[in-house]
């Protein structure tokens, strides 16, 4: 593990589519049978990636046809834009769908017909699995999807947490662990996970956070739930939680972070914290370990270094992992990986890899990605479709059914 650690000691230390609506205005005249249904749609609004539109045949005396609204998004979700009379929008998974026939009883006929929202076949995971119909439609079935990853940087650990609560653990001591803790329990509402980075030494070795909002810790013989937690992490040299701006941890550490909105993440690895804030905020306690003023959506830890995804710009890292030239795009996740392994989701779900000079960069799966988290010799990675993949020097054997 010392030379491991050698670079590091020489450094030195859902964008949301939501679909717009559009209204038909258009004062009812003598002899214009199905003027609200049939008038043109004209007005648009459009907010954050995506913007609806409504389009309806000309409002002449006598048009009784409604034109199904459409809506086109570019996110990974879309709410329903809508018409007001005798038309409906909605948009899902970056496609574009026709909005329903104009309502008869409002004086309109059908409108156009939809267009498929997927490939049927196709399968992709937010809270449930869907698959896509052969009608083109998203179906949503009943297996949980897998919402977190959180692996030890120093264990060869790696857990996953599904939307329903269940948790996971596989890698080389991951049966060693539920071995010696037992069956871990479900929760509902669970949001987020964390590993110790040394879970046999640890004193908590597992942690889950929910939505309640309530912190729960696991490990050999001992069961622990903290209240009022947004955010917490465990590691060797304790637990931190977070509730609103204020971090404590175990012992007598209490850190106030200067974040606008509270804490929405908190990492340790060794004695290192990091808390990023919901303003892009990131603070820790070593001003050696700190990042500079910016505003960033990601971070992780390895217990000697961090790295972090800044909103606008490449992903960063203390000390620095440049990345190539050509990988010097923007982020959403990013994984540290004890031997100065870097691997990062491109905005648009793609996976990248870089490391140290001292370090042979992973190889990344292909496909398109959500989420993905490091341990000791390798990473794991959510696919869009719910499934784990994993790659690295260890291999890891994801238990069937996750």
């Amino acid at each position: 593990m010392g030379s491991r650690l050698g670079w590091w000691l020489i450094a030195g230390v859902v964008a949301s589519g939501c679909g717009g609506s559009s209204k038909t205005h258009t004062p009812p005249g003598d002899g214009c049978r199905g003027c609200e249904a049939g008038a043109a749609g004209t007005e648009n609004t459009a907010e954050g990636g995506g913007s609806g539109t409504s389009a309806g045949a000309d409002a002449l005396a006598g048009s009784d046809s409604g034109g199904g609204g459409t809506a086109q998004r570019g996110g990974s979700s879309g709410s329903s834009g809508s018409s007001a009379s005798g038309g409906n929008a909605g948009g899902s998974a970056g496609s574009e769908a026709a909005g329903a026939a104009g309502d008869p009883s409002e004086g309109g006929t059908a409108g156009e017909s939809p267009v498929a929202a997927c490939e049927p076949g196709a399968t992709r995971c937010l809270s449930q699995r869907e698959i896509c119909s052969s009608e083109g439609q998203w179906v949503q079935g009943d297996e949980s999807c897998t919402i977190a990853l959180a692996g030890s940087s120093e264990g060869g650990l790696m857990c996953a947490l599904r939307a329903d609560g269940r948790v996971t653990c596989f890698g080389g001591s991951g049966e060693r662990l539920l071995d010696s803790i037992g069956p871990l329990p479900s929760l509902a509402g669970a949001v987020a996970l964390s590993v110790a980075d040394e879970p046999d030494e640890a004193q908590l070795a597992l942690c889950v956070t929910t939505a309640d909002p309530k912190l729960y810790c696991q490990s050999v013989h001992t069961v622990r739930e903290f209240e009022r937690v947004h955010a917490g992490t465990t590691g060797m040299y304790g637990t931190c939680f977070a509730d609103g701006t204020t971090i404590r941890c175990e012992g007598s550490l209490v850190w106030e972070v200067p974040a606008s909105g509270g804490i929405t993440k908190l990492v340790m690895g060794n004695e290192k914290v990091y808390a990023l804030g919901a303003d892009g905020s990131l603070s820790t306690l070593n001003f050696f370990d700190a990042f500079r003023e910016d505003r960033y959506i990601d971070v992780a830890t390895n217990g000697v270094g961090a790295c972090a995804v800044r909103e606008v710009g490449p992903i960063e890292c203390v000390p620095d992992i440049p990345a190539p030239d050509a990988l010097q795009v923007p982020y959403r996740r990013v994984a540290l990986e004890f031997g100065g392994r870097v691997c990062g989701i491109r905005r648009e779900g793609t996976i990248a890899c870089w490391s140290t000079p001292e370090s042979e960069p992973f190889i990344a799966p292909e496909g398109l990605f959500t989420e993905i988290a490091a341990t000791w010799g390798g990473m794991c990675a959510v696919r869009t479709d719910g499934s784990i993949a994993c790659f690295g020097d260890e291999e890891f054997s994801v238990p069937a059914g996750w």
